[in-house]
Parts: structure tokens; C-alpha cells; sequence
């Protein structure tokens, strides 16, 4: 056991909060997630710190992509998507003990690391499965989209104005949620050819 916790904490890591929410922070956005819950906090930080520890870079990738590709509505960084898979894992086991325990049978311990990786990967597959989904409904909407958008240029508007104008008739569209991403990657200073490729890795569709 001294072994296990020596390896993990011997290496110290800083602890604050990612980049995206201290801009978040820093221009008055209030987010409500676990990581910001009063109670649950201290918890989400310890397992935040060791989930930095995590070097499986197919691990990561995979859960960069599907938080893109989902839309990420709760702005969770990777490291906070890895801790909360974590403490779902933990959580799993935990009631499994406690099951166990209530009703007397050691059967229930064995499997005590199965219920662990299912509690694990349980988010992940989550993620992935409402990922695909919208990636789905992004592919239905963008024939429509690009129609409107050449329509709207072809009448004299500039590009900016027809996807202001998609996004204005409906902001809740998730394509039109990439698109309104896009213009305010524009304002900042991205050129256009960058932000409709940042669009294109957002959203893992070939189209």
C-alpha cells in the first residue's frame, strides 16, 4: 500500500483548474458541474490530480475527440472527463461492497473489479454513443445548411452574415452551434479557412 501511493503522489502535480475554465472564469462564465458542487469538490480534485497521472495517450485522444464530437455542453476537459470515469468506477465498486456486505455473501467480492472497469468505461461508452448521435444529426442538417448559406451569399450577403442568419432562425441546431463557435473563433482573430478546419475536427465527419 505505501508502495502504490508513493508511486502515484511522489511526483507533485499542480492542481488548478484547466485553461478553458479559467478563461471561462476570467470573462464571468459560471459554470455548474461536479468539479464546482461544494461538497463533491474536494473529492473531483483529488481524483482530477490523478487523472493527469493517466499517460495513455489512445486513452485521451479517444476522449478529446468524443467531448468534441459531443458538442461538450458542460466544457469538461479531458482530465476532467478521465476523473469523473474514475470515481464512477470507485462509486461502482463501492456499492458492490456494500452489497456484498449486506447481504452476506464474499461471491459478490470477486467481482468487485469487474463492477470497477464497468463503472469505468460506462462514461466513456456514454460519451461516445452521444457522439455518434449527433454527428448523425449534424449529417442530416448540413445539405440544408450549405444550401441556405450559398442562397444567402448568392443575394449579396457576405459568409459571416449567411451563418449569422442560420444561426439566428435555429441557435439550438448542432451544426449551427459549430457554426457560432467558428464566427467567434473568427472575432478573436482566426482566419476563416482555420476555423471551418477546426469545425472539421470537431466533428468526426468525413464530409
Amino acid at each position: 500500500v505505501f508502495l502504490l501511493i508513493y508511486s502515484v503522489f511522489r511526483y507533485p502535480v499542480a492542481t488548478e483548474p484547466p485553461i478553458h475554465r479559467r478563461i471561462a472564469a476570467a470573462v464571468g462564465i459560471d459554470r455548474s458541474t461536479i468539479f464546482e458542487h461544494p461538497v463533491l469538490a474536494p473529492v473531483m480534485s483529488i481524483a482530477l490530480t490523478l487523472a493527469r497521472r493517466i499517460a495513455f495517450p489512445p486513452l485521451r485522444q479517444r476522449v478529446r475527440e468524443d467531448l468534441n464530437g459531443s458538442g461538450n455542453p458542460s466544457g469538461y476537459g479531458v482530465d476532467e472527463y478521465i476523473a469523473i470515469c474514475m470515481m464512477m468506477g470507485v462509486a461502482m465498486a463501492g456499492c458492490g461492497l456494500l452489497l456484498g456486505v449486506a447481504v452476506k455473501s464474499s461471491m459478490l467480492l470477486l467481482i468487485l473489479p469487474g463492477l470497477m472497469v464497468l463503472g469505468f468505461f460506462g462514461p466513456l461508452w456514454a460519451l461516445h454513443g452521444e457522439s455518434r448521435r449527433r454527428t448523425i444529426r449534424i449529417a442530416k442538417q448540413l445539405p440544408y445548411s450549405l444550401d441556405l448559406i450559398a442562397l444567402t451569399m448568392a443575394s449579396g450577403s457576405s459568409f459571416t452574415e449567411a451563418c449569422q442568419a442560420l444561426i439566428r432562425d435555429n441557435p439550438t441546431d448542432d451544426l449551427n452551434q459549430e457554426l457560432a463557435v467558428a464566427l467567434s473563433e473568427i472575432e478573436f482573430g482566426t482566419t476563416r479557412m482555420q476555423a471551418l478546419v477546426n469545425i472539421a475536427e470537431r466533428v468526426p465527419l468525413e464530409s
